[in-house]
């Protein structure tokens, strides 16, 4: 059946309906993604959007919008600071700043520290710092952006002496988006020049190295058409991140599965003269793992589905679209660029893929009208590798050695990821948005002008709203305010902020004077949801939104997503392995490698990050995303390796199987987790730290699998198992 799919896809004329196809998509697609896919990006770190609707700060955002003009706002700060103290001059040039930017679109009502209406506790006590208060109405990130754009522009820097920054939350998500959309070009070409490099390393030809990139591209440019139309059906917005990460998947996961079916292809036509038939053997010995690898990455990232930040949820499935695309392209387009290229597609080494004088004396298979010669049926993949007889090479060499001592094998191996693990001691997670950026941002500059005269929580203040279903919510505001004001580590609590159109609900603000994303104000903000705000006088309802407490319950969503999605994941790549396999024993063992390896990768890189970064705890979408993509992609060399032993243990028994399976999938897999491991890499050269250690520790986690897991663990735990590897089913038992 797979051989006929096969001809199919890669006949000698049916390969050229199904390269028009795909170039047919991938015009009509990518002009739709490039297109119309930006107008449904919107980023949505630090928003309410980005916390599920049952959170205080979800509530208090849809109250905002359907009851109070202008509904939900970010809040912007323009910092001005001279040392020495403000002078008149510097107040009439805040005052004028307010004014023009008050005329801005998107930019509400201004709140100065000076004139008639000023606010005094916007400037500090000794004078030197002070700061307007501006309200971004835009609900897009993109067009929230623009106008700061505008903002800066028309504020400048300050000169002679004046220092003014723009910051708040508003700013600092702004400068998030733009450095990721200022990154995604970099990304993508520094990706594909990294994997070309190591495809023409591998396969010292130019040709075949640049049908797996082609491949690739085509896949991303179909797979962001695709995207757009997923988030117009679903009316949901796709976050830059999601974007980011898709690139690298695609490259990293793309370039995998065409490793494997150039590895089967290239052993084939050593075998056949005809190049179709040659793709015609090849292809069943590929596809099957191939196909598994990608539908086992995508169902995990399908799992996000049911996470409860609504950043997760779309993550998922926009990365799973990638997947299934660039594994259709696999099983399709490659398989028809690759024959039409042919021995040709490997020059200047065509002399590799040329048959050898004594095969060439072989009797060629019948033909079947219409299709061309029949494949020799599924070729053991060690012959497919070109690696049966004597000659066991670098890979034969390391499986001998591992099964002569199988126990000291899975001892050594277990000690090592044991002892990795280990730096999950220091565990925890964190909410800061400052530490976000891996270099000073325009942001971050407007904070530390604004935390030399102010407490720091005045960057991201928390908004109380007060909801009166009786009438005029004063009394309780007064009340709520005073109590709140009587907390330890509250720096100060505003007047009345803003109210609602029909007059019965308020909202004020509270500045905490530590950190207003470390732990001490995340736990004061649960303090004042939970002894003052639930305790709100009858008929009020009270809640705290924005600032630390959008920081507290994105933290909470975030780790209750870690429980939720983590079990789903493993069950699905259990199912998958079981389906694959036909066993039990097997896919237990080979899930509990991959995710003991993750534990060692998780805990090396908390350690690297506190040497090397200062920083132990991390983002939580760190820890879920490293998870889903470690996990899932980390079980591929497993289905590659097993899937090869399966093959071939009905000829020879698991143990001489497990030896012939090693020799034949050390190169592929070897090159396919470097190649893997090095386009993780590449989100290191990020401006964002979250990226940069989810990129850090997928690599390293791949790294492990390619290196420890796949070439000594398994092997051995399977070694020591024997037939029992396969129980229920009994494969040798046709021998």
């Amino acid at each position: 059946m797979l051989g006929i799919f096969a001809r199919a896809v890669s006949g000698p004329r049916t390969k050229w309906i199904v390269v028009g196809v795909w170039i047919a998509l991938a015009v009509v697609l990518g002009s739709v993604g490039m297109m119309k896919l930006p107008d449904r990006v919107d980023d949505q770190v630090g928003t309410s959007a980005a916390n599920p609707g049952d959170t205080q700060s979800a509530q208090l955002a849809d109250t905002l919008r359907e009851r109070f003009e202008g509904g939900e706002t970010f809040l912007t700060l323009v910092v001005y600071r001279r040392e020495g103290g403000l002078t008149e001059a510097d107040r009439q040039v805040l005052l004028r700043d307010a004014a023009a930017a008050a005329e801005l679109e998107g930019v509400g009502p201004p709140t100065t520290p000076f004139g008639p209406e000023g606010r005094p506790e916007l400037a500090s006590p000794g004078g030197e710092v002070a700061f307007t208060a501006l309200p971004l109405l835009a609900p897009k990130a993109e067009d929230r952006t623009e106008t700061l754009d505008e903002l800066r522009e028309l504020t400048g820097e300050g000169s002679g002496g004046l220092e003014v920054r723009v910051t708040g939350p508003g700013a600092l998500q702004s400068d998030i988006s733009t450095a990721l959309e200022a990154a995604d070009a970099p990304l993508i070409a520094l990706t594909a020049l990294f994997v070309l490099t190591l495809l023409l390393l591998i396969y010292r030809s130019p040709i075949v190295a640049l049908l797996p990139l082609l491949v690739v591209g085509v896949s991303l440019a179909i797979a962001q058409g695709l995207i757009y139309l997923y988030a117009e059906a679903a009316d949901a917005t796709v976050d830059r991140t999601a974007l980011s990460l898709l690139a690298v998947l695609v490259f990293g996961a793309g370039t995998d599965y065409c490793l494997l079916l150039v590895s089967r292809y290239t052993s084939a036509l050593r075998r056949y003269e005809d190049k179709h038939a040659a793709m015609a053997s090849a292809f069943p010995g590929a596809s099957p793992a191939i196909a598994a690898s990608g539908i086992t990455v995508a169902a995990a990232l399908l799992t996000a589905l049911v996470a409860t930040l609504e950043s997760n949820q779309i993550l998922g499935p926009v990365n799973a679209i990638g997947i299934l695309v660039v594994l259709a392209a696999s099983l399709t387009l490659l398989p028809a660029l690759l024959t039409i290229a042919g021995r040709r597609g490997f020059w200047p080494s065509r002399g590799a893929v040329e048959v050898p004088p004594e095969a060439a004396e072989r009797p060629q298979p019948q033909l079947l009208p219409g299709l061309g010669p029949l494949p020799e049926g599924l070729r053991t993949s060690a012959e497919s590798a070109g690696v049966v007889g004597e000659r066991e090479g670098i890979w034969g060499r390391i499986g001998a050695r591992v099964v002569r001592r199988p126990v000291v094998a899975v001892a050594v191996s277990a000690a090592l990821l044991g002892a990795g693990a280990l730096g999950l001691l220091g565990y925890g997670l964190e909410v800061d948005q400052i530490d976000e950026f891996r270099e000073d941002t325009a942001s971050t500059e407007g904070y530390d002008l604004l935390r030399t005269g102010f407490p720091e929580g005045a960057l991201v203040p928390t908004n109380v709203l007060v909801d009166n279903e009786d009438g005029p919510p004063d009394a309780a505001v007064a009340q709520l305010r005073s109590e709140i004001g009587e907390i330890e580590g509250v720096a100060a609590v505003s007047e009345i902020q803003r109210r609602s159109r029909d007059g019965q609900a308020a909202t004020f603000f509270v500045t905490f004077a530590d950190d207003p994303y470390g732990d001490p104000a995340l736990d004061r903000v649960e303090q004042i949801r939970s002894e003052v705000l639930a305790d709100a006088p009858p008929g009020v309802r009270a809640l705290a939104g924005d600032g630390t407490a959008a920081r507290l319950d994105y933290r909470d969503a975030g780790a209750a997503d870690q429980k939720r999605i983590v079990p789903l994941v493993l069950l699905v790549i259990f199912i998958t392995l079981v389906l694959l396999l036909r066993a039990l024993v097997a896919p237990l063992f080979l899930l509990a490698t991959v995710v003991a390896s993750f534990f060692a990768a998780l805990g090396i890189s908390l350690v690297a990050f506190n040497v090397l970064l200062g920083e132990f705890a991390v983002d939580p979408a760190y820890v879920l995303f490293s998870f889903i993509f470690l996990v899932a992609l980390g079980v591929d060399y497993n289905i590659f390796l097993m899937s090869a032993v399966r093959e071939e243990v009905p000829e020879h028994g698991t143990r001489e199987a497990i030896l012939r399976a090693i020799r034949s999938t050390g190169p592929v897999i070897t090159s396919a987790g470097l190649i893997l491991a090095g386009t993780f890499a590449v989100l290191t050269t990020l401006p964002l730290e979250v990226l940069l250690q989810i990129g850090f520790t997928v690599a390293l986690g791949v790294l492990l699998d390619t290196f420890l897991v796949r070439t000594v663990t398994v092997p051995a735990i399977a070694w020591l198992l024997d037939e029992r590897t396969w129980w229920p089913s009994r494969p040798a038992g046709r021998r």
